[in-house]
C-alpha cells in the first residue's frame, strides 16, 4: 500500500503491541509506556528518514534499512543472520533481497518456534516523489524491535524468531522464501505486524487469522475493544475487505 509520512500515534502503537501479545495467549507485556514510546518513535523516525530513500528492495536504502535492523537486533544480544534470496524482477532478470533473522535459542528441543514477522521494504522514490512508508511498514518493524527488546532478557521455553522480511511490495517474496526454508511442523505461532498506525477517524485494529486460530482467539481479540479503539478478528479475506471499506 502507498502511504506518505504521517503523524504516528506511538502510544496507540504500544497498546496495540501489548494487545497482540495478550491475544497470542502465550505472552504478556508490562513494559513502561514511556520507554516503549521512546524506542518506537526513534525506530520509525530513523526508518523513514531520507537516508533510507523509502527502503525500496534492491536499493541502497533497503541495504541501509537491513543493516540498521540487524544492528539493533545484534545489540539486543540475538543471533542474527542474513537470508539472501533472489526473485523475478522482470521477465529476463532477477533481483536480490534480504531477510534479517534474529533468534533466541531454547533448551527445549521439542518446543515449537514462535515467529514474529514484519516487512521493512517500501516503494522508495518514484519520479520526484518519495514514499518513506511510515505506516507501511516502519510501524510494524518498530513493533518487531520493541518485542525483541522486551524478550531479550526473559527466559521462555519456545525458540523465538524475529524476522524482518524484504520484497513484500513486489509480491510477498521475502515471506515466501522464509516459509520455504522452514518446517511448518516446527512452528507454533506466527504474528505478523503490518500497518499498526490507527486512523483517528476510525480507530480500528484488524486481526486476520487462519481458520483454526479464529475459534481460539476471536473472543479474546474482540473483547479488547473499548471506547477508544475497536478490534475485529476474521479468517475471511472477503470480510476483511468489507471491514476496510466500511
Amino acid at each position: 500500500m502507498i502511504n506518505s509520512v504521517m503523524k504516528v500515534n506511538y502510544r496507540h502503537c504500544v497498546r496495540i503491541l501489548q494487545s497482540l501479545l495478550i491475544t497470542s495467549s502465550l505472552f504478556y507485556c508490562d513494559a513502561a509506556f514511556a520507554s516503549a514510546d521512546s524506542h518506537l518513535k526513534q525506530d520509525v523516525t530513523t526508518l523513514t528518514s531520507t537516508q533510507f530513500y523509502g527502503r525500496k528492495t534492491n536499493t541502497i536504502g533497503a541495504k541501509r534499512a537491513a543493516d540498521y535492523i540487524a544492528s539493533r537486533l545484534t545489540s539486543l544480544g540475538y543471533e542474527v543472520q542474513e537470508q539472501t534470496f533472489q526473485y523475478p524482477a522482470t521477465f529476463y532478470q532477477k533481483a536480490t533481497a534480504r531477510n534479517i533473522i534474529a533468534t533466541k535459542p531454547s533448551a527445549c528441543a521439542q518446543c515449537k518456534k514462535i515467529i514474529f514477522t514484519a516487512h521493512y521494504d517500501h516503494l522508495g522514490q518514484r519520479g520526484t516523489k518519495l514514499y518513506p512508508g511510515a505506516n507501511d511498514n516502519a510501524s510494524g518493524v518498530a513493533a518487531l524491535l520493541y518485542l525483541a527488546a522486551y524478550f531479550a532478557d526473559k527466559p521462555h521455553q519456545n525458540q523465538l524468531m524475529f524476522v524482518a522480511t524484504d520484497a513484500e511490495e513486489n509480491g510477498l517474496h521475502g515471506s515466501d522464501y522464509l516459509v520455504s526454508q522452514l518446517n511448518s511442523a516446527d512452528i507454533g505461532l506466527n504474528i505478523n505486524l503490518d500497518m499498526l498506525v490507527v486512523n483517528k477517524r476510525k480507530p480500528r485494529i484488524y486481526a486476520f487469522l487462519d481458520g483454526q486460530s479464529i475459534a481460539q482467539y476471536k473472543t479474546v481479540i474482540t473483547g479488547l475493544s473499548d471506547e477508544n479503539i475497536t478490534f475485529f478478528a476474521t479468517s475471511s479475506s472477503a470480510r476483511l475487505n468489507r471491514l476496510f471499506d466500511s
